[in-house]
Formats: C-alpha cells, structure tokens, sequence
C-alpha cells in the first residue's frame, strides 16, 4: 500500500489483511523505492499523490527495480478514470486496474484477483 494519506492508508490495510493478505504499507515514494528494492511484492496499489513527488514517478522508480518491472498495479484515487480527461489526473499506462476512493473493499479485491493475485491462505490472526 503506497498511500500518504494516514487515514487511507489504515482502511486499505485493514480491508486487505481482513481479505487475507500480508500487507507492508509506504508513505512517500522513497519509502515505496526503496521497500521495492529489498522485498519482492505481488502487488501494489499506489495513491498518485504522494508527499515527494506524484504516483508516476514512484512507480518508474519501481518499475526500474529487477523483479518488480511486471508487479500489477492498482491505482486508489480520489478522482475516477472515467472522469479523465476533464480532470487533470493522468493514470499511468501501465497500470492494471483503478479503484475509487472511498475504497469499497469487494472492488479492492477483485481488482486484485482479476490480475491474478488471489489469497490461497487465510493468514491467522495475531493471538
């Protein structure tokens, strides 16, 4: 979860642990870098306005990173594609799929499902 938003990026962990999967979240694009750098992800979803510079620029960064050049994608705006061109947002090509927020969890994950990133474990709670 690439999100600088405190608030969002609470309710995106919890929806996505509560959907069962293992979640590490950052809040700028240098700390999405440079997590890429030392851990390989399945997928990310990506706010495209972060504190150090725009959703893009984290995501070439990330994209330049070996292992992570085909990682899916899921962009989570405010601002919903079907409204471009008459916001002026651009959504990055190479994205896989687009969630609006308020984020409705059931959308979340099957946007994540639809690019094959599916739970096969319930992970267990913390005692």
């Amino acid at each position: 979860v690439v999100e600088d938003g405190k608030v969002d990026s609470f309710v995106l962990t919890a929806m996505l642990k509560d959907a069962g999967y293992r979640v590490d979240t950052a809040a700028s694009c240098a700390e999405a870098i440079s997590k890429c750098e030392k851990h390989p992800f399945d997928a990310i979803t990506l706010d495209l306005m972060l504190p150090d510079g725009s959703g893009h620029q984290a995501l070439a960064g990330i994209r330049g990173i070996k292992g992570h050049q085909g990682t899916p994608v899921i962009v989570v705006s405010a601002i919903d594609p079907k409204d471009f061109p008459a916001s002026s947002v651009i959504f990055p090509p190479d994205i896989r799929g687009c969630v609006t927020k308020p984020v409705d969890m059931k959308v979340l994950v099957a946007s994540l499902e639809r690019n094959g990133i599916a739970v096969e474990a319930k992970v267990q709670s913390e005692p």
